[in-house]
């Protein structure tokens, strides 16, 4: 395991996996502690890398699409509700909720090098998962 320092990360393409599964109700965030305890680390990889790519889950929707478990409300609380980071043009993405991929929960090789190729380093920030799956525990 290794800190997350700016040399690390410095001009390097980030994949970011956060700890996205917060409750909302009617597409809005009802607690948003998960969330807030990732942007520190956020934030230094915006300042510091080419391109961050947040990645995540919500909900267990088990391999198919689910409107209700959409990681908009979490983008939406990024970009607009979460004032203090700078968000740069073009350099912050975010991809949809991880389960809506069968390979994600299906711990699918070719899934999990479709993810890594998002980045060149890959930052585990979401302590609190614990199901095996692509994104924890396969890159």
């Amino acid at each position: 395991m290794q800190v997350v320092s700016p040399e690390l990360i410095e001009n390097k393409r980030v994949l970011l996996r956060l700890d996205l599964d917060v409750p909302i109700e009617n597409g809005v965030i009802q607690d948003d502690s998960r969330l807030l305890a990732g942007m520190d680390t956020l934030g230094l990889c915006l300042e510091f890398a080419s391109t961050v790519t947040i990645c995540g889950h919500l909900g267990r929707p088990e391999g198919k699409e689910v409107p209700e478990l959409s990681v908009k409300p979490i983008v939406d609380w990024i970009e607009e509700g979460y004032g203090h980071i700078q968000l740069p043009e073009g350099k912050l993405h975010i991809l949809e909720n991880l389960r809506f991929e069968p390979g994600e929960d299906g711990m699918d090789p070719m899934f999990a090098q479709e993810l890594a190729s998002h980045g060149d380093v890959y930052i585990f920030e979401a302590f609190a998962t614990h199901n095996p799956s692509v994104s924890t525990t396969m890159i």
